[in-house]
Order: C-alpha cells, then structure tokens, then sequence
C-alpha cells in the first residue's frame, strides 16, 4: 500500500499552518530548563499517585533493603483490626487471642503451617467436616524468625496451631534443610498407621532436636544484635508431621506487608469464624 505524496505533503502543512495558529494565540513562556522538568516531573508523580502505581524495586534494591534492616524490627507482630467490634468484650476476647498465639511462639509451642492460596477452601473443609488429619506444619522459634516453607506470593497467608493441645508422642520430624516430601513419601492406612517410603526415613529427627536447633538460631541472632558484624540467616523452615484439627488452630497470619494479601488474610479470618460460629482469630504478620 503506497500513501500519495500529496495527501501526505498536504496534512504536514495542514499541521504545521494549526501548530502556528495555536502559537501565535499562546501568551509566550520560559524556556528554561529549570521551569519545565520540575513540572513535568510533578506531573507524572500525580499521575501516578492518582493511578495508585507501585514501584517494584530491582533485584539489588531489595537486596540491599532486607541487609540494611535493623535488628530491632519485629518480624511477628499483631495486626489491628480494621473493623470495630461490636461490643467491648469482644475487643477485649479478640485481644486475649491475640496475646495467647504471641505467647505461643514466645514458648515454642506454635506449629506454623503455610498454605497456597488456591488450596484454602479444601483445607478449611477438612478442618470444619473430620475431625484430626495427619498433615505438615513447621516448629516456630521463640523469636519467629523463620524461612517458612513455600514462596510468600503463591502461599501468602497461614495458620498457627498450639503445639500443646496436639498430640505430639506420635509426631514425626525433619531438620532445617531436609526436604521430607511427605506428600509422596509418608502413607497413612485406613487404621491410621503411618509408613514411610524414600530416604526420609533416614533423616528423622525429634521434638528436641528441632527446638535445641531453634533455640541455636536464635542465641546467634542475639549476639548479632549486641555484637554486631555479619548478620546471621534465619533457619530454614523445619517438617512436623501430625495430627491436626480446627480446634487447634490459634492464629492466622500473614507473610508480607502487600495490601492484597492482607485483604486475602481479612477475608480468610471471617471465613473462619463464619464456620467455627464467631471464634476469635487474632490476625498476625510473620515476615
């Protein structure tokens, strides 16, 4: 297809015969540099502001954000509530929930377990219709510095279930660093006997061992904080297997600080208290 000269030649002077009407109607303005990039520069950060736009920091950045983090930040804290209770004993139910999970971790006895986000609607079907199932949870140290299992994306929120209202004589469990793979690995029978198949058998580990591990991490990160010099890695996230009900479940938490995945978190909380009648949950935030 061959656009004609003169059609072409014709719309360039049309153009350029507006663009000088336009300036010669136009009060005359400054051309300096320093009047216009402030104004541009402001434009477009309104224009963002407006749009409600995020900027994703580079690979580096995020990097440099998480060394230069100071050690007194919290890395599990409570979230507030953003609707109002009804009634001052429900504040003061939702509070004594939420200093009760926090004691949990502080005692070593929370059991943190990480779900997808597309697996929720099955596992609170579970947890409302049978009573105890064998599924996977991970031993919290008291300071919750954990690297949890899963990608926090995907796998955005959790629960937390009081290690001390569980059955732990028949647990089983695997170190920081050993990948069980239990969903293919560990059977359990019509009675409820549990086989193991693979060499995670041969990795087994016990309740203490898992907290003198936890505890390890966390003397390290102490002296960190009085020390100083290169800060130590949170310990990678360990494997319970054991039996597990909607009673036991004493938080939900949240693993970053996005606006969508504490929406998702808000939402799964009144879900949950739709099917267990009105229980308190407290909501918390484990980064």
């Amino acid at each position: 297809f061959f656009w004609p000269a003169h059609v072409d030649r014709c719309a360039h002077e049309s153009r350029a015969h507006a663009a000088l009407k336009l300036n010669a109607r136009m009060p005359p303005r400054s051309r300096t540099p320093s009047s216009k990039k402030p104004a541009a520069a402001a434009t477009t950060a309104e224009r963002s502001r407006r749009r409600g736009a995020v900027t994703k920091p580079s690979c580096r950045q995020r990097k440099l954000t998480f060394e230069s983090a100071s050690a007194e930040d919290a890395h599990v804290e409570t979230v507030p509530d953003v609707a109002s209770s009804d009634t001052e004993e429900e504040d003061r139910s939702e509070a004594a929930a939420a200093a009760a999970a926090l004691s949990l971790i502080h005692r070593h006895r929370a059991l943190a377990k990480t779900v997808r986000n597309s697996d929720w609607l099955s596992l609170l079907r579970r947890l409302k219709a049978s009573g105890r199932f064998r599924t996977s949870a991970s031993l919290l140290p008291p300071s919750g510095q954990m690297h949890l299992y899963g990608r926090v994306r995907p796998g955005a929120v959790g629960l937390i279930f009081d290690g001390g209202a569980v059955d732990l004589q028949h647990a089983l469990c695997w170190p920081s660093g050993v990948f069980a793979k239990t969903e293919h690995h560990l059977h359990v029978g019509a009675d409820g006997t549990v086989t193991l198949s693979g060499p995670c058998r041969l990795r087994l580990s016990s309740l203490e061992g898992l907290r003198a591990a936890n505890e390890e991490a966390d003397r390290r990160h102490a002296v960190w904080q009085h020390a100083g010099g290169e800060r130590p890695e949170p310990s990678l996230y360990n494997e319970v297997s054991v039996e597990l009900s909607g009673k036991d479940v004493a938080a939900i938490f949240v693993r970053s600080h996005e606006e969508r995945h504490l929406v998702l978190a808000l939402g799964l909380r009144s879900l949950f208290r739709h099917l267990f009648c009105g229980r308190p949950l407290p909501l918390l935030r484990i980064t």
